[in-house]
């Protein structure tokens, strides 16, 4: 929480950061075709008024994917949400 970031007209009101991991196996009673995906990730996501009506939530994030314990990729995202 930020107790005095900012003008009354904007200011921020608090900052939430998360890390994430996710894990799948496909066909996991199968060995052959077995296949196991993963990815690692973190995000923040930045809470501010405007105006003294608008909320608003600015989300920033960034994970990579991995397929087999191999490297496959890896995302940004940016969201900026309304309320």
């Amino acid at each position: 929480m930020f107790e005095s970031v900012g003008t009354p007209g904007f200011y921020l009101n608090w900052l939430r950061p998360a890390v994430f991991a996710t894990g799948l196996w496909t066909d996991p009673g199968n060995r052959t075709l077995r296949k196991g995906y993963a990815d690692v990730g973190m995000q923040a996501d930045l809470r501010f008024h405007v105006l003294h009506r608008y909320d608003m939530t600015l989300s920033i994030g960034y994970a990579v994917g991995f397929q087999n314990s191999q490297r496959k990729g890896d995302e940004f995202m940016l969201s900026l949400k309304v309320l």
